[in-house]
């Protein structure tokens, strides 16, 4: 045998035992790599490479003598149905990062994690954890990062990561959470990224109030139906809101005055219409995505005081006009996605221009004639249209090209792939509402030539 503590590039460690006294183990290999600070664990028996129970004093007899190189250790091919208490207390160990992706764990004991006083990351995921009770991870409170997604965790009871006081980030994506206790995220004080992705919760009333340092909240792919008025109002620190992919049809929100919320997706949900005051104090959204819903009207109150508003898409909507001055109070705009809306109507409406704009939308529409000369008189600093799939006659393009020809603008018009509509031969009646002439004046001279 051996050397149990040989230090190379490889050093390995072979015995036999029965493990439990009735499941027969061939040989448990622990194997260090010195670079790379790591200790894997491979269990292996039977003919698929697995055991079938794992006593816990499997961890804490290995012949291998960890000291303060090992930072991570790793299970591969594990089948630990239950962690048992006491299961990692493994003497002289300074284990930073524990690995037990797909281990086939369903119960975790209280106290499973004692003797791991060092560790900052534990991973958990791909297993079967039905459930968090209080007291699971006594001992363990430099934890940083918790990956448990991928399970069948069903309820968030109260006081389950309660000695979690250094926690930073919590993964619990891809699980079936229909339930989230009032007092599940206790102790919690420094946690700034929590991950909800893909579960099943309809409803969150009062679980968050206590998250004053989280920064990231992601909640897309569940079943959420409305939003209470207060569900996300202590949470000051808060820079990302993700409530994609959920039910939302009139979400109601209010935020605290000092909230400094940048980014907040809202996309394929349902959506039809936006309070006046859903948005109000949100003075720091730079990103707000309405894509894939119902709204058939902006009202032009609510995206009022969205001062650093740069990303705004609301395509795949109900839209039927497009008015500029629905928009003219976003100063810092660079980014409108319109498309794949119903705007036949581009009106050119308010007094103030859109002075950041650069990139515009407006393609797979229903717009039979564009006034592009009224439009960037409202756009000063556009540099990218994009109006293919809609009903445009076909001398447009020669006719943008030539005025456009002294411009680094760049324009699309007509969709070449095959099958798609390019053009209209017949040029239709000027629908859009035509702009004073001063402002079309001012474009010209702004160029460095009189209008065509």
């Amino acid at each position: 045998m051996e050397n149990p503590n040989a230090k190379g590039d490889v050093g390995k460690s072979d015995y036999r035992r029965d493990v439990g006294g009735s499941i027969p183990i061939r040989h448990v290999v622990v194997r260090h790599l010195l670079r790379s600070n790591e200790v894997f664990l491979r269990r292996e028996g039977f003919a698929d490479g697995h055991v079938r129970e794992c006593h816990r004093h499997l961890f804490q007899n290995t012949p291998y003598r960890f000291d303060q190189l090992d930072e991570t250790l790793r299970c591969v091919n594990c089948s630990l149905p239950t962690l048992e208490s006491g299961t990692f207390d493994i003497s002289g160990n300074q284990i930073k990062n524990l690995d037990l992706t797909s281990s086939q764990i369903s119960t975790i004991r209280q106290k499973a994690f004692v003797g791991l006083i060092f560790l900052e990351n534990l991973i958990l995921t791909d297993n079967k954890i039905g459930s968090i009770y209080p007291g699971t991870f006594t001992g363990v409170k430099k934890i940083k990062n918790i990956d448990l997604s991928h399970n069948e965790i069903v309820i968030l009871s109260d006081d389950g990561f309660l000695e979690l006081i250094n926690l930073d980030r919590l993964n619990l994506e891809y699980n079936k959470i229909r339930t989230i206790s009032p007092r599940a995220f206790n102790g919690l004080v420094k946690l700034r990224e929590l991950n909800f992705k893909n579960n099943q919760i309809t409803d969150f009333k009062d679980v968050f109030s206590n998250l004053t340092s989280l920064q990231i909240l992601n909640l897309e792919n569940n079943k959420i139906v409305s939003l209470k008025g207060t569900d996300f109002y202590n949470l000051t620190s808060l820079l990302e809101l993700n409530l994609a992919l959920n039910k939302l049809q009139s979400p109601v929100i209010e935020f605290n005055p000092q909230c400094t919320l940048r980014k907040l997706l809202l996309q394929n949900n349902m959506i039809d219409r936006i309070a006046p005051q859903f948005l109000k104090g949100l003075h720091s959204l730079e990103t707000l995505d309405l894509s894939y819903n119902q709204i058939n009207e902006v009202n032009q109150q609510t995206l009022q005081s969205l001062y650093s508003l740069t990303y705004l898409n609301m395509s795949y909507n109900k839209l039927t006009k497009f008015q500029t001055g629905t928009y003219s109070g976003l100063p810092n705009l660079e980014y409108l996605n319109l498309s794949h809306n119903s705007i036949s109507d581009i009106e050119i409406t308010g007094v103030f221009s859109l002075h950041s704009l650069h990139t515009l939308d407006l393609s797979s529409n229903k717009i039979s004639d564009l006034d592009y000369v009224g439009l960037i008189s409202r756009l000063p600093r556009l540099s990218y249209l994009k109006v293919e799939n809609n009903l445009l006659h076909c001398d447009l393009e020669e006719e943008m090209n030539a005025y456009f020809a002294e411009d680094n603008f760049k324009f699309v018009l007509y969709d070449n792939s095959v099958g798609s509509l390019k053009c209209i031969d017949t040029p239709n009646v000027k629908t859009l509402k035509s702009v004073p002439d001063p402002l079309i004046r001012g474009r010209s001279q702004a160029i460095g030539r009189q209008q065509p």
